[in-house]
């Protein structure tokens, strides 16, 4: 009974915020903010990220939602890794972006 009262605020919780960020959509920002909040709660996960993708291949982390502080700056590691990795030199062929992501999906996958 416990397990689904947490269950059921920490739906309530989302869907409060997610409202709040649709009120007005005219500012997307707001939305794009919650998208690693949400992804870790309905998943369970320990966090969130929000990466995008260039099209010159490199990557920028655009929002992040920890638990763990100590986790965040390993997650934002792994980025800095990956995207050295795979930062493009003059004259080199574009990476394909599921390379990157199956690449940076295993990088975070072996943090502590």
């Amino acid at each position: 009974m416990a397990r689904l009262r947490r269950e059921q605020n920490k739906t309530q919780d989302l869907l409060i915020s997610l409202g709040f960020a649709l009120r007005s959509f005219n500012n997307l920002n707001q939305f794009l903010e919650l998208i690693p909040l949400i992804a870790s709660r309905v998943t369970d996960a320990d966090g969130g990220a929000l990466v995008l993708f260039k099209p010159n291949g490199q990557l920028r982390l655009d929002q992040m939602h920890c638990h763990d502080t100590v986790q965040c700056q390993d997650i934002r590691k792994a980025l800095e890794t990956v995207n050295r990795q795979f930062t493009p030199r003059d004259g080199d062929e574009p990476v394909d972006i599921s390379q990157i992501s199956a690449v940076l999906d295993r990088e975070v996958r072996i943090l502590p």
